[in-house]
Protein backbone atom coordinates (compact mmCIF):
# COMPACT_ATOMS: atom_id res chain seq x y z
CA UNK A 1 0.00 0.00 0.00
CA UNK A 2 2.41 2.73 1.19
CA UNK A 3 6.04 2.08 0.45
CA UNK A 4 7.21 5.12 2.40
CA UNK A 5 4.72 7.06 4.49
CA UNK A 6 7.39 9.04 6.36
CA UNK A 7 8.97 12.03 4.63
CA UNK A 8 11.72 14.20 6.05
CA UNK A 9 11.81 17.96 5.49
CA UNK A 10 14.53 20.45 6.43
CA UNK A 11 12.99 23.54 8.08
CA UNK A 12 14.58 26.33 10.17
CA UNK A 13 17.86 24.58 10.78
CA UNK A 14 16.33 21.22 11.70
CA UNK A 15 14.79 18.17 10.15
CA UNK A 16 11.08 17.46 10.49
CA UNK A 17 9.48 14.20 9.43
CA UNK A 18 5.97 13.89 8.06
CA UNK A 19 3.86 10.89 8.99
CA UNK A 20 0.45 9.78 7.80
CA UNK A 21 -2.23 9.24 10.43
CA UNK A 22 -5.43 7.38 9.64
CA UNK A 23 -8.64 8.23 11.48
CA UNK A 24 -12.19 6.97 11.01
CA UNK A 25 -14.34 9.05 8.68
CA UNK A 26 -16.54 10.12 11.64
CA UNK A 27 -13.51 11.64 13.38
CA UNK A 28 -12.38 13.34 10.16
CA UNK A 29 -15.83 14.92 9.83
CA UNK A 30 -15.71 16.17 13.43
CA UNK A 31 -12.22 17.57 12.85
CA UNK A 32 -13.64 19.46 9.89
CA UNK A 33 -15.99 21.30 12.25
CA UNK A 34 -12.94 23.02 13.74
CA UNK A 35 -10.89 24.24 10.76
CA UNK A 36 -9.02 26.75 12.91
CA UNK A 37 -7.40 23.91 14.86
CA UNK A 38 -3.90 22.91 13.85
CA UNK A 39 -4.43 19.14 13.96
CA UNK A 40 -0.77 18.49 13.17
CA UNK A 41 0.18 20.39 16.32
CA UNK A 42 -2.42 18.45 18.33
CA UNK A 43 -1.02 15.13 17.09
CA UNK A 44 2.58 16.27 17.61
CA UNK A 45 1.84 17.28 21.23
CA UNK A 46 0.07 13.97 21.92
CA UNK A 47 3.00 12.01 20.49
CA UNK A 48 5.53 13.99 22.54
CA UNK A 49 3.51 13.49 25.74
CA UNK A 50 3.20 9.75 25.09
CA UNK A 51 6.94 9.46 24.48
CA UNK A 52 7.66 11.31 27.75
CA UNK A 53 5.33 8.96 29.63
CA UNK A 54 6.87 5.85 28.07
CA UNK A 55 10.40 7.08 28.78
CA UNK A 56 9.45 7.77 32.40
CA UNK A 57 7.88 4.32 32.73
CA UNK A 58 10.91 2.69 31.13
CA UNK A 59 13.24 4.50 33.55
CA UNK A 60 11.16 3.38 36.53
CA UNK A 61 10.96 -0.19 35.27
CA UNK A 62 14.71 -0.38 34.75
CA UNK A 63 15.11 0.10 38.52
CA UNK A 64 12.56 -2.59 39.36
CA UNK A 65 13.59 -5.93 40.79
CA UNK A 66 10.23 -7.56 39.96
CA UNK A 67 10.02 -10.23 37.31
CA UNK A 68 7.62 -9.83 34.38
CA UNK A 69 5.23 -12.33 35.96
CA UNK A 70 5.29 -10.48 39.30
CA UNK A 71 4.66 -7.19 37.53
CA UNK A 72 1.66 -8.63 35.67
CA UNK A 73 0.25 -10.07 38.91
CA UNK A 74 0.69 -6.74 40.69
CA UNK A 75 -0.96 -4.91 37.79
CA UNK A 76 -3.96 -7.22 37.99
CA UNK A 77 -4.30 -6.60 41.74
CA UNK A 78 -4.15 -2.86 41.24
CA UNK A 79 -6.69 -2.96 38.41
CA UNK A 80 -9.05 -5.07 40.52
CA UNK A 81 -8.75 -2.69 43.51
CA UNK A 82 -9.32 0.38 41.32
CA UNK A 83 -12.35 -1.26 39.66
CA UNK A 84 -13.80 -2.17 43.03
CA UNK A 85 -13.32 1.38 44.34
CA UNK A 86 -14.82 2.85 41.18
CA UNK A 87 -17.88 0.59 41.32
CA UNK A 88 -18.48 1.44 45.00
CA UNK A 89 -18.84 5.14 44.17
Amino acid sequence: MFKNCVNTVFIRGGFLSNITVSVPEEIKEKMGLFPETNWSAVARKAIIERIKLLEKMEKQLSKSSLSEEETIALGRKVRKAVSKRFLEN
